[in-house]
């Protein structure tokens, strides 16, 4: 091979490795910062604080709630926490999410980002909450988890991203 074969050859290849790069880059999801979702449907709760909505046309978008930290898989409550949050969104009437941002993390084979999301809606079947209120999910759900912590004499399985209380929080006895 000569040398300017040798050097197309070489730029070729470098444009079909930064093409991959760009493709891998660049989000799969359709939802971007700013979008929101009126009611959409929870079609699965993931974890403590992941869950899944139909956003329509067949599309599902993964969604994390800003204000929320749950127990990761693994943890003795983890089981527990995604009851809870499928509870509350069931009890919830008018959702809202408005997305804040893309997260690094991905999910699913296609590769798509979660949607990290202030989620409101109004929740008048949890008695802590006025019914009227529309309320951000993680308050609810922190409210929840603990009352039940102090019921069941542990900490909480859902910690707010407030770092005063995740502070306090850390010291407690597991």
């Amino acid at each position: 091979m000569t040398g300017a074969g040798l050097l197309i050859s070489a730029a070729v290849a470098g444009v079909v490795i930064a093409g991959a790069f760009a493709l891998r880059a660049k989000p799969a999801s359709a939802a971007a910062a700013g979008d929101v979702f009126h009611t959409p449907r929870v079609v699965k709760v993931v974890d403590p604080d992941t869950f899944d909505i139909d956003v329509g046309g067949g599309r599902i978008e993964r969604i994390r709630p800003t204000l929320l930290d749950g127990v990761e898989r693994g943890h003795r409550d983890f089981e527990h926490g995604r009851k809870v949050l499928d509870s509350v969104l069931r009890r919830s009437e008018d959702l809202k999410i408005v997305v804040v941002k893309l997260d690094r993390w991905t999910w699913g084979k296609d590769r798509r980002p979660r949607l990290i999301a202030k989620v409101t809606a109004r929740f008048p079947a949890i008695g802590h909450l006025k019914p009227s209120a529309r309320v951000p999910l993680g308050v609810a759900i922190v409210g929840l988890a603990m009352m039940d912590g102090e019921a069941r004499k542990r900490p909480p399985f859902a910690i707010p991203y407030v770092p005063a209380l995740r502070n306090a929080w850390k010291g407690m006895k597991r």
